[in-house]
């Protein structure tokens, strides 16, 4: 026959062997000593409880059988409802890394074109800035030859009008250097409001 020990740690050696219709407890031989003395409690032996309320116990034992199928159920349920939550959660974590490497191969893309551009506009920008600055060098080239032309033609013509003071060529000399200088300043000034 199956035995069960008494749940109460100062009873723990003793087998429920009683039951108490007061109570509507099991007990041991230890409980009736502390808990369940007569007048106040009516309890007999187990076996005679079981006797006299074999239909109850018959009905409780049924509807105990038929709980623990529903509670197998349940666990049955919750434990594949687990299995699906893991199985769902690996899916949904391969189309997130799925998605993520398509992003970053998209964004690798962009970048590499951003780039191209940049260095596209860099290159444009400097080439135009580099045919700016051979063109200033070639304009300050043909100013410094003038400046240097109109310095030595003044010089030229100091000495010649101090040499030729009151001669016809002095004066038709410094006449074209007028006409020579105004030109040249014409050019500097012209270039000056292009640029």
């Amino acid at each position: 026959m199956f035995t069960v020990k008494c749940d109460k740690k100062k009873h723990s050696l003793y087998e429920i062997d009683r039951y108490c219709e007061t109570c509507n407890k099991l007990i041991c031989v230890g409980c009736v000593a502390d808990d369940h003395t007569k007048p106040q409690h009516s309890y007999y032996s187990l076996e005679d409880a079981v006797s006299n309320n074999k239909d109850s116990i018959n009905t409780l034992f049924e509807q105990t059988k038929s709980n623990i199928l529903k509670i197998d159920n349940l666990i049955n349920q919750i434990t594949q409802t687990i299995e699906d939550l893991d199985l769902k959660s690996e899916e949904i974590k391969t189309k997130i890394k799925e998605e993520s490497e398509k992003l970053k191969k998209s964004i690798e893309k962009r970048e590499k074109r951003l780039f191209r551009e940049l260095e596209e506009i860099n290159e444009e920008k400097k080439m135009e800035l580099s045919n700016q600055l051979k063109l200033l060098k070639t304009k300050k080239i043909s100013f410094q030859n003038a400046c240097d032309f109109t310095k030595s033609t003044l010089d030229g013509v100091n000495d010649d009008i101090i040499d030729n003071n009151n001669s016809k060529t002095g004066q038709l000399q410094f006449v074209l250097f007028e006409k020579n200088i105004a030109e040249k300043l014409n050019e500097v000034c012209k270039f000056a409001n292009e640029n």
